[in-house]
Formats: structure tokens, C-alpha cells, sequence
């Protein structure tokens, strides 16, 4: 499916059709494919205190397949419900695309989420695994059996996130999947009543990107920053699915704040968005998209 420019609104309505292919598998057709040009950037994560990581596509396709391997040696196959709640961490999407390559389904958590709220999830969603920090462990135990457990950070009858990454191979051949598979499922904030689980087709992934093609109208050459939080589905949408698969297709890059809040605001934009060239364009925030920064190429 192929990107077209919107020059006349009512034209490309009109003209406009859907190619949802048979079979897709985000890790595979999009990161992985990006990952063929090793120096392609794919994330970029800093801190209040001056702290950055880098990673390129082969970075991230590498660090998934050992994620996606860690997961299977514990038992989660295909289909099985992973409660991910991380909080604004490259880990993040690096479980993010393990889970989808093998096939497991991943439910993005907000890190603050109470032992109640995550009980709930566990047993509304029948999730047989877990990846957190050290931090919230405690939160996942009850009743129930959860044959994954990887913390950042490690703690009792719990894989250590890195330590587990460390002896997981990185060669992984990732799941064939329908189109009309279960893919992902995020949770409602449960304002009204206990949160609803929406369940995504695997189509969902792929079709994501197109919102980014017409509505910020993304370009191989912007930097886009979205704080929202891991947990909520514009993470998901905006700066994931969206924006790695869709408009910028490979040098998208995302500068996540862990727990510093709005106090890193100056040091991401000048370390991350300040040393782009004069002639990039314009800023434009957009309080309606969860506080989405772009940046806009020339």
C-alpha cells in the first residue's frame, strides 16, 4: 500500500482503498525491514539528567528477536495476553515488538496503575506473563499463575529484564499472522464503570500508519515526541505503529521522559530537536494527541 499526496481532500477520498495484506507481522515486515540499513535511526531517549540512548532499526530489530526468544523459553506462545507496564523506556518498545513477533499479545499498562487495577487486568484478560520494573513487582502477585515474570531490575522468582536479553539469542523467525488475528489490546481508563479491554486486529497495526500519512502528515526527515504515557494508546499509535511503519518509515525518531514529567522538557528539545538544521520548518504542539511535539521537515 502505497503513500499518496492528499493535494485535493474530496479526490483522494474518493480514490482512496484499503490493501490489507492476507498476512502481516509488525516486527518482521516493518522493523525488521528497516533494519537492512544499519545506520537508520529508529529511537532516541534521554532523561532530565543529561542521560541519552540511541538506537537504529537493526538495534531494535536485534534486541526484540532476544526478547521474543526470552519470552518463548519461559513458556509464552502465540496468542497469550503479556501485561507490558514500563514506564517511558527504550524496554518498552523493545517488549513491545518481542511480544508482536512472537505472536503473544501485548496490553500496555500505565506505570501507576494500583495492585487492584493490575489483578483486574490479569484475570479480565487471562494475561500468562508480565514485564514490569523491580519496582511494581509486587503489584502481579495473587492468585494466579504467570508462567513470565521479567522485571527491569529483577527481584524474587523474577527474570531481570537485561540479564535475560543477555542470554537470548538474536535470530527469531517471527509469527505468520492474519489479518483479522488479535493483535494487541488496550485497556479504557475505566472512568465510567471498570475499564473495557479493546482487543485490535493485527490489521490495526498495519493500517495505523496511514492516519500518520493525512492527519501530521509525517516525513522521513521529522523527529516526533509524544509524552504520552506507555500505558495509553496514542504511546501505541503515535509513536510506535504510527510513526515507525507509516510516514517516516525509518528515521522517526522519539525522545521518551521516564518519571522527570514536564522538567525534561528543555533538555529533550535542545539535545534532541534544537541541533536540526535552520531550514527543518516549524514546531507545532497539538494538546488535542496526548501532547504529541512534532517536528516538521522542510
Amino acid at each position: 500500500m502505497l503513500r499518496k499526496s492528499m493535494l485535493d481532500y474530496q479526490e483522494t477520498y474518493e480514490s482512496f482503498r484499503w490493501e490489507v495484506p492476507f498476512r502481516f507481522n509488525f516486527g518482521r515486515d516493518v522493523v525488521d525491514r528497516w533494519a537492512d540499513d544499519s545506520t537508520r535511526l529508529a529511537l532516541i531517549w534521554c532523561d532530565e539528567t543529561g542521560a541519552e540512548r540511541r538506537f537504529t532499526f537493526a538495534d531494535v530489530s536485534r534486541l526484540s528477536s532476544c526478547f521474543a526468544n526470552l519470552l518463548q523459553s519461559l513458556g509464552i506462545a502465540k496468542g497469550d495476553r503479556i501485561l507490558i507496564m514500563l514506564p517511558r523506556l527504550p524496554e518498552w518498545q523493545i517488549a513491545m515488538v518481542g511480544c508482536i513477533k512472537l505472536g503473544a499479545i501485548p496490553i500496555p499498562c500505565i506505570d501507576m496503575l494500583t495492585s487492584g487495577d493490575v489483578a483486574y487486568r490479569i484475570l479480565h484478560s487471562g494475561a500468562r506473563g508480565a514485564v514490569t520494573t523491580a519496582a511494581n513487582i509486587d503489584k502481579s502477585q495473587g492468585p494466579w499463575t504467570l508462567v513470565a515474570r521479567v522485571s527491569l531490575g529483577g527481584g524474587p522468582d523474577w527474570v531481570d529484564f537485561l540479564n535475560g536479553m543477555s542470554t537470548s539469542s538474536d535470530r527469531f523467525e517471527p509469527e505468520q499472522l492474519g489479518a483479522e488475528e488479535p493483535a494487541i489490546i488496550f485497556y479504557t481508563s475505566g472512568s465510567t464503570g471498570k475499564p473495557k479491554g479493546v482487543t485490535h486486529a493485527n490489521r490495526a497495526l498495519f493500517a495505523w500508519r496511514v492516519s500518520a500519512w493525512y492527519w501530521p502528515a509525517l516525513t522521513e526527515s521529522d523527529l516526533m515526541w509524544c509524552t504520552a504515557d506507555t500505558g495509553w494508546s496514542k504511546a501505541g499509535t503515535s509513536i510506535l505503529f504510527r510513526g515507525v511503519a507509516a510516514a517516516p518509515c525509518c528515521s522517526t525518531t522519539d525522545a521518551s521522559i521516564p518519571s522527570g514529567g514536564s522538567s525534561c522538557c528543555p533538555n529533550i528539545v535542545s539535545r534532541c530537536f534544537a541541533p536540526l538544521p535552520p531550514n527543518c520548518g516549524n514546531w507545532c504542539w497539538n494538546p488535542w494527541t496526548h501532547m504529541t511535539f512534532r517536528h516538521f521537515g522542510s
